[in-house]
């Protein structure tokens, strides 16, 4: 990303005397080599920065109710699309500057950003504390890199070793940068720190990438070669479990140098028997419990630099912990006493962590489920701090809440019929978590977070039965009607053995006339007295049975074409082709009408005859073994489909089935129909492994997770993950 920045558009630098004219000739090439490694580097990060940018500020547009609010993100789309080279330009430009002010002798950098005197924003307040716990994470991630990448520049422009914040590509520097370019867009503070939160996830992550390839270009050239720059003093280990005697001298009181990492012996005189001396002085002190809610309670606010991740993917153990020490330690002054995680604590932090990520194992990945998860760690993680029995009491109320609420989201989040997710359960569930989030902790919350999901539950239950039993009805009436035409289909094949197959009459009965007995035999049933009285009409009709009144017989037909529905006119002129057809071989009106409805009405009774005819016919061994066990299954058997395509997996409930026609019904979680299945079809997919029956359940997604949260422990020790 080779960018040329004119004078007007690179940021201007005041200077009594420009260093460059002392650099040497080497520095001044290396420089130039550095600079340009950087604009080629920055170009994937800073164009994933702000593709991530834009999508947050998409999505903050489409979820926000205020129209008001809603225009100024899409605005701020447009300003960013049209700018996104001016932001590039003027973020190098800054890291020019920078490495410009290399040797300049400057007031100590300061390792914050400057708060004016005057009332500021909350946003710019936000902002500001925001990008300090930016620069604060990313110095504590570079490490040995970035204090050796210190010493190579200070030597390379003849000054002293550089501090992190005073170095060109220190992450103070890049943060700088940043604010510079956010200039040129001119963004609203809020939207700027939307734009912190892209730049944490793209660029200040991988920040230590860029310095490690820095430092390998000035190593290969020669700079300090052999060089061991000495580290600075880290936060007391997290696994000291040796308890000091309260009656011990105070020299015995200091651990042994090789009880903690990274600390060795220096030597007594000059800048490091200083700062050993410091280091002597200083004491560290395990975080109380009211100081680790504290720190919690400012990871959930809704602008802290954690606030867009809370909701959308769970911490590890190892980050929540970096977070927790920044935020303990924001206050303390550089070189005094640091206050660390106690193992206590320290393995409250751990478990909880390893069991959300068992309980994100367990549910459909890239789901609403999933991203509602993540929003009950913290706190979750607050309520196993402040209680010790949370590990211990199966029945602890904050253990209830997360069982109920974890079923409760893999059951009735992301079960889709043709692709239609249930988004409009969302809304509950993400109340309740914000609820749990920014609720106070007291004894009764958890409790009455507890009764709102049971209640919601039972509600869409209620609401999945009613619907379930529309669909199972719907199911039985139509197949009851199908047994109906099954069996009026044979009785007319008895009738019509002696007719010819081309006869009009023969036609008009299998399409028109079939219909009505098959509506009057479900309606009254075979024996009823309507029942019989048509089929002696049929036998009128086929010649069988003398006729007698042909006008009361063109009557009593009429008024039973009229019961399926068919209009008067069209009724009467279908009774009287009926009756005059066994003379009128070659009737037009008959011919014209059966061509007219002869297409669809076949393709149905097909459909018909083989759907009813089905389980009738010669069955396979899986065929018969499929049957026999769906004869014996409950009414709550639940099976698992995976879709051939997508590989997805969905979970159906056997809502119905008929023995008779050998179909089934499968619905959601709720009671919606999801499939409609032959038993051969279902046969097929059971024996394909596209389908299995689950097994009762006897256990929750908590009790499998808090299972394997166990055995995982009992196999290997308590690491950090």
């Amino acid at each position: 990303m080779a960018i040329e920045l004119s004078n007007e558009q690179a940021p201007s630098v005041v200077h009594t005397k420009h260093p460059r004219e002392h650099w040497s000739t080497r520095a001044q090439r290396l420089i130039g080599e550095i600079l340009n490694l950087c604009e080629i580097w920055l170009d994937e990060p800073l164009r994933l920065c702000l593709g991530d940018f834009d999508v947050r500020l998409h999505d903050k547009a489409e979820h926000t109710r205020s129209h008001l609010s809603q225009q100024l993100y899409l605005t701020t789309r447009q300003s960013l699309l049209q700018g996104r080279k001016k932001f590039d330009q003027h973020f190098i430009g800054r890291l020019h500057q920078a490495f410009d002010e290399l040797g300049v002798r400057q007031k100590p950098a300061s390792t914050s950003f400057p708060l004016s005197l005057s009332l500021l924003d909350s946003a710019d307040h936000d902002l500001i504390v925001a990008l300090d716990q930016l620069v604060a994470r990313s110095e504590a991630r570079g490490g040995q890199v970035l204090v050796e990448l210190g010493y190579r520049l200070g030597v390379l422009v003849g000054a002293p070793p550089l501090e992190a914040a005073a170095m060109p590509l220190g992450p103070q520097a890049v943060t700088t940068a940043f604010r510079e370019a956010c200039k040129a867009l001119g963004l609203p503070s809020n939207h700027e720190l939307l734009l912190v939160q892209s730049l944490e996830s793209s660029l200040m992550q991988r920040l230590g990438q860029l310095h490690e390839m820095v430092n390998a270009h000035l190593l290969a050239d020669g700079i300090l070669p052999k060089l061991r720059a000495f580290s600075l003093p880290r936060e007391a280990p997290r696994r000291e479990r040796t308890a000091r005697p309260k009656s011990a001298p105070a020299e015995s009181q200091a651990p042994p140098v090789e009880a903690i990492p990274n600390k060795r012996p220096v030597a007594s005189g000059g800048l490091r028997g200083l700062l050993a001396s410091q280091r002597a002085d200083r004491v560290d002190r395990p975080a109380t419990t009211d100081e680790l809610q504290s720190a919690l309670r400012a990871l959930q606010k809704p602008h802290s630099p954690l606030s867009y991740h809370v909701g959308h993917e769970l911490f590890s153990s190892q980050r929540l912990r970096e977070e927790l020490l920044i935020q303990l330690n924001a206050r303390h002054p550089s070189g005094t006493a640091r206050t660390y995680i106690s193992p206590e604590h320290d393995d409250t932090v751990e478990l909880v962590a390893r069991l959300f990520e068992q309980m994100d194992r367990q549910l459909p990945p890239d789901g609403d489920a999933k991203a509602l998860l993540s929003g009950l760690q913290l706190p979750l993680l607050r309520a196993a701090i402040s209680d010790h029995q949370f590990f211990e009491q199966h029945d602890h109320p904050v253990r209830q809440l997360l069982d109920k609420m974890t079923e409760a989201m893999h059951d009735w989040l992301d079960d889709d019929v043709d692709g239609e997710v249930a988004h409009d359960l969302r809304p509950r569930f993400e109340q309740l978590v914000e609820r749990a989030n920014h609720g106070s902790q007291r004894s009764g919350l958890y409790t009455g977070l507890l009764a709102d999901i049971e209640q919601n539950v039972a509600q869409w239950r209620n609401s999945a039965q009613i619907m379930e039993r529309r669909q199972v009805e719907a199911m039985q009436d139509h197949d009851q009607l199908e047994q109906a035409r099954h069996r009026v289909t044979r009785l007319l094949e008895e009738r019509l053995a002696q007719t010819p197959p081309g006869h009009p009459l023969r036609e008009l009965l299998d399409h028109t006339w079939a219909d009505v007995l098959a509506l009057t035999l479900l309606r009254q049933g075979e024996e009823s007295e309507v029942f019989a009285t048509r089929l002696v009409l049929t036998d009128q009709l086929l010649g069988h049975l003398p006729v007698g009144d042909r006008r009361r017989l063109g009557q009593n037909v009429q008024t039973s074409l009229e019961q399926i529905g068919m209009a008067a006119d069209e009724a009467s002129q279908i009774a009287q082709q009926l009756i005059e057809a066994g003379r009128d071989h070659g009737g037009s009106g008959v011919a014209q009408w059966l061509r007219r409805e002869q297409p669809q009405r076949s393709s149905e009774q097909v459909t018909r005859n083989s759907a009813a005819g089905e389980v009738g016919a010669e069955l396979g061994l899986g065929e018969q073994q499929t049957l026999q066990r769906l004869n014996q299954l409950s009414d709550d058997s639940w099976f698992e489909f995976v879709d051939p395509v997508s590989g997805r997996i969905r979970q159906r409930k056997l809502a119905w089935y008929s023995p008779l026609s050998g179909r089934s019904l499968f619905v959601t979680r709720r009671g919606q129909r999801a499939d409609e299945m032959s038993l051969r079809q279902l046969t097929e997919a059971l024996i394909g492994g596209r389908a299995r029956e689950l097994p009762a359940k006897s256990d929750t997604l908590l009790d499998r997770a808090w299972q394997a949260l166990t055995d995982g422990l009992r196999q290997s020790p308590l690491t950090p993950s």
